[in-house]
């Protein structure tokens, strides 16, 4: 699943319901966010297998109080060994991963729910050696050349 706010976690992910959840589509609705404005969010390959993996016991898809997550985060920062993390660096992180994983800005933000690109820039940590990465074996030259090939036109000249 795609990262939520922390505030959002603690309030959506106790009350996501089924119903919600459109596998044919790979997205999750969720009505009540912490802007007020509603969105839908995409679903990973490793979140629908997690929900196919989940028994329907309840309307809800995770059956649990925000103060049960609140404590299960808890200890499991604790055993982790890492009493620092917060929710929100998963979020940072997730998105500066997305990022590199080449979405665009727009579709970042479909799934960070920044309404301000300049907020959403904030999250994004990219790492200088993926990029790199990225760019080794690539050149202007060859990326102009790519371009403006016949085949790439959508209106090939002649």
């Amino acid at each position: 699943m795609t990262f939520p706010t922390p505030r959002e976690s603690c309030l959506w992910v106790p009350t996501l319901e089924w119903r919600y959840i459109d596998r044919l589509n790979r997205t999750a609705h969720i009505p009540d966010t912490k802007t007020s404005h509603p969105r839908t969010i995409p679903l990973n390959d490793q979140a629908l297998s997690i929900l196919d993996h989940l028994e329907e016991v309840d309307d809800r898809v995770f059956p649990i109080t925000p103060m049960a997550l609140k404590l299960a985060w808890n200890r499991l920062r604790i055993r982790a060994g890492l009493p620092d993390l917060r929710l929100h660096d998963l979020r940072h992180e997730a998105i500066s991963r997305f990022s590199e994983m080449g979405l665009t800005t727009i579709e970042l933000s479909v799934i960070s729910g920044h309404r301000d690109p300049r907020m959403l820039f904030r999250y994004a940590h990219l790492r200088p050696s993926d990029i790199a990465k990225k760019l080794a074996g690539r050149s202007w030259q060859n990326e102009i050349a790519d371009l403006s090939h016949p085949a790439r036109l959508s209106h090939p000249p002649g």
